[in-house]
């Protein structure tokens, strides 16, 4: 009787175990479902926007549009004019951006032996001034990341992120804060602090440097393996439907999510994802006549 009771206890255990696990999976599945499709919009999206991007290169050089995937692609991976461009523009300003903030680096550090002396107000005046041109020559220098950073943002496949990440820190007060800091301390007698800011100037002048190298290094991989998925749907693995408008008056090139009535249709009756799962896919927007679709919503 006791063997009874405990192989009872046992296969009760198991069930218990097994509805926990039914239980933990209809919270977890569904979830795991609703985020990659999630992502897959986000995904879509960008690259729905990058094809765009790539199209209105293709046209620049060629004077036309095309709806053909394959030449657009092709263009921006083999296309020796587009390629002068990005290493004379893109390429040549960031080294420019380099070279500038070297150059400030060397005037801050030399601004840095300076704040000890002074003490008097002739030497003052001179580290007043001094720092003034370094802080004023900086707004310069944001102004021309500024330049950079849209030319960038205008191409397909590049690294935005690291360069967005630059543009905010010259063009954030803090960039020139510091610089600032040292005017002032230095005219107030507070060479301590003067020369505190000083170092911190140059830290933030450093980390900007070392974006923009990291960038640099990046930028010659708009040609790569990338460029070949911008052409499909992460959801249904399908082409971009791409159309274009290309009259005297009129030039668009319209991209339009390949997600139709069939395949929503066969996500719903995909019983596991769609029943169980509770996955819902939807067409992922259209950039048309220049509008994203997903912006005027």
């Amino acid at each position: 009787m006791a063997l009874q009771k405990a192989k009872g206890s046992i296969y009760f255990e198991i069930v218990i175990v097994i509805l926990v696990l039914i239980l933990v999976g209809s919270i977890v599945y569904p979830k795991k479902l609703a985020e990659q499709e999630s992502s897959n919009i986000e995904v879509s999206r960008f690259r729905m926007d990058q094809l765009q991007k790539a199209g209105l290169q293709y046209q620049k050089y060629h004077g036309t549009y095309t709806d053909t995937l394959s030449n657009i692609i092709g263009f921006v991976r083999t296309s020796p004019e587009y390629a002068h461009y990005v290493d004379s523009v893109i390429i040549g300003g960031l080294d420019s951006i380099l070279t500038t903030l070297n150059n400030f680096k060397g005037q801050q550090d030399f601004v840095r032996q300076l704040i000890p002396q002074a003490t008097d107000s002739i030497m003052i005046d001179s580290v007043y001034k001094m720092q003034n041109n370094v802080k004023f020559a900086s707004r310069v220098l944001a102004g021309f990341v500024e330049f950079v950073h849209d030319r960038m943002k205008s191409l397909p496949n590049m690294p935005m992120g690291d360069m967005v990440s630059a543009f905010i820190i010259v063009d954030s007060k803090k960039f020139t804060l510091d610089m600032e800091i040292v005017k002032n301390s230095t005219k107030n007698g507070e060479l301590k602090v003067a020369v505190e800011g000083s170092d911190a100037a140059v830290a933030v002048m450093s980390k900007v440097g070392n974006i923009i190298e990291m960038v640099k290094q990046k930028v010659p991989d708009y040609k790569n393996d990338r460029l070949d998925e911008f052409g499909y749907c992460p959801t249904t693995g399908k082409p971009y439907i791409l159309t274009h408008v290309d009259t005297s008056v009129i030039k668009y090139l319209n991209i339009f999510s390949p997600i139709d009535s069939l395949d929503i249709a066969n996500a719903e009756s995909d019983f596991i994802e769609s029943k169980l799962g509770g996955l819902e896919i939807a067409n992922h927007g259209k950039i048309e006549s220049g509008e994203k679709s997903w912006e005027v919503e």
